[in-house]
């Protein structure tokens, strides 16, 4: 009698830790589904239409090349952390210290949250990288857009890029300097 108990608990965990790691992509509604994108060419041509983009570093490395200072936020809904703000909070600071963000959800589920400002929401393509675990999704996408590893990078969820070069990740916005500008 304990037995199948036991195997039905140990099931549960399973498929909660299963579920808890997964991007949420593949469990969306039809209707949630068609406001999931792939976008027509240049990121930078994107606005924010209520729609989410599924993007792969290639196309947010293009794009970062065309922006002097930028910010890619790895956002995700779920983290309640001091560090962790809000997609209109993240554009307004951002703006402030001249910086365009880009906002990258890190996971499908509550992407209405992401919504509400005047920049795209971007989300990682699982199809381009061959899995649907968020934390390895989120891993490869930002080994190749920022052309080093964990090790080699802070953990953090702001990006910091200038002139299309990585410089360093921040765990929290506030400590991102003030963007330098030069006359040429």
């Amino acid at each position: 009698m304990k037995k199948p108990i036991f195997i039905v608990i140990i099931l549960n965990v399973v498929t909660s830790c299963i579920s808890l790691n997964s991007t949420g992509y593949y469990t969306l509604s039809e209707e949630e589904r068609s406001q999931v994108k792939k976008p027509d060419g240049n990121i930078g041509q994107l606005t924010a239409d209520g729609n989410t983009y599924i993007v792969n570093a290639g196309q947010v490395k293009e794009y970062i090349k065309s922006v002097r200072h930028a910010v890619v936020y790895s956002y995700l809904s779920f983290c309640r952390s001091e560090q962790c703000v809000s997609p209109v909070q993240a554009e307004h600071i951002c703006k402030e210290k001249g910086y365009s963000l880009i906002l990258i959800a890190g996971t499908y589920e509550n992407l209405s949250l992401a919504h509400g400002n005047t920049i795209p929401t971007l989300a990682i393509d699982p199809e381009t990288y061959g899995t649907d675990n968020y934390q390895k999704l989120d891993r490869l996408f930002y080994n190749e857009l920022t052309g080093t590893n964990e090790k080699e990078r802070d953990f953090g969820s702001f990006y910091v890029f200038e002139n299309g070069t990585f410089i360093r990740t921040y765990k929290d916005l506030n400590d991102i300097p003030v963007a330098e500008f030069t006359l040429h």
